[in-house]
């Protein structure tokens, strides 16, 4: 009798949290989608090493970049990662290339390194708005990672990974031309 006693009670409130559980469930598929996301499309700022700032806002799949008049070419990237290095090491070139219509800005994507790179002719971006960026860029997971805007903002193409130069330099003349 004792244990028909305790028995009956534990049945009684597995049952309460199991609704419990369920009634939360059912409160979280009513919100929004859009309020269980971070807001994405809010404006944010890059701050850059040569001391400028990039101001941008996410529209849609592209980026609206105040100020902003030749397509740009943002280069997310680690410094401990191999393929990364090999990627920044042809980005000084395109960018003196294409220095009139091509604005290349690296994007560091780690916590308290020192972004300055005197072997490179572009500004790096650093600190907590690039992780930001990153998931409004569309949750950049793979590096190195290339988004290229046009000079309206308009999403021309991502590349994740280690990409060939002459690849790279098609697709920027066509957003350039």
């Amino acid at each position: 009798m004792k244990i028909k006693n305790l028995i009956i009670p534990l049945f009684v409130a597995l049952a309460f949290v199991a609704c419990e559980d369920k009634d939360e469930k059912e409160e979280l598929e009513e919100q929004p989608q859009a309020e269980l996301k971070a807001n994405y499309d809010a404006p944010f700022t890059l701050s850059l090493t040569n001391g400028e700032s990039i101001f941008m806002k996410k529209r849609g799949e592209d980026f609206e970049i105040e100020g902003n008049g030749r397509a740009t070419l943002f280069v997310f990237f680690t410094t401990w990662c191999q393929p990364c290095k090999a990627q920044m090491a042809y980005l000084p070139d395109l960018q003196t290339k294409f220095e009139k219509d091509l604005r290349v800005v690296g994007v560091l994507m780690e916590d308290g390194e020192d972004a300055n790179n005197s072997n490179l002719n572009f500004p790096i971006a650093s600190g907590e708005s690039v992780f930001f960026f990153a998931k409004a860029a569309g949750d950049v997971s793979g590096l190195p990672y290339m988004l290229l805007l046009s000079a309206e903002g308009e999403r021309l193409c991502d590349f994740e990974g280690l990409m060939p130069i002459e690849m790279l330099e098609a697709e920027i003349k066509k957003a350039v031309l």
